[in-house]
């Protein structure tokens, strides 16, 4: 994770290593706020594992092609769809539905 960032591999002087960066965003929002991708759900399914201090983590993602705000905290997610479908969010197995210009929260 601190590949580009620490002193023994020369900070990002030279460079970033882009295929470091991905897997830093994969660890993240396939690991720990629980994004199943595409290809295991025909449906947004989100189960997060937050680390027990980390108190926030919010990303921008498309699903569909639809354009999406993921907010996660320790007792809440909120998903806010910034585009024009309509779209069904599956948070905890509990199953909610978007609608454009919308949010949704489930509280865990």
């Amino acid at each position: 994770a601190m590949f580009d960032l620490d002193v023994e591999h020369g900070h990002a002087n030279q460079g970033v290593h882009i295929a470091n960066c991905g897997a830093n965003w994969q660890v993240i929002v396939l690991g720990f706020a629980g994004i199943r991708t595409a290809m295991q759900s025909a449906t947004l399914s989100i189960r997060p594992a937050l680390p027990q201090h980390w108190t926030r983590l919010a990303f921008p993602l498309v699903w569909q092609g639809c354009p999406l705000r993921v907010e996660i905290t320790q007792h809440q997610v909120t998903v806010t769809n910034q585009g024009e479908c309509e779209l069904q969010v599956i948070i905890d197995d509990t199953v909610s539905t978007a609608l454009p210009e919308t949010a949704v929260t489930h509280v865990r």
